[in-house]
């Protein structure tokens, strides 16, 4: 169940729904985590989402390599 709940999540957040923030709400009241655990898990479900998404715009040229390093 909880990997159907991740799947679904990480759908809405690639849609910009934002389904990190149902990932926390699914967490604490269906899976039983505590708030601060379901934030811990939801920060590093951010971070591989947006690891593998930089890596998709780099391979897609979507992004200016130059204007991001200055930033």
């Amino acid at each position: 169940m909880s990997f159907f709940a991740g799947l679904l999540c990480a759908a809405l957040s690639a849609m910009g729904v934002g389904g990190g923030g149902l990932l926390v709400i699914y967490l604490t009241a269906f899976a039983g985590f505590e708030q601060r655990a379901a934030q811990g898990v939801n920060l590093v479900f951010f971070l591989c989402a947006s690891a593998f998404a930089s890596v998709i715009h780099l391979k897609k040229r979507k992004i200016n390599i130059k204007t991001a390093l200055l930033f």
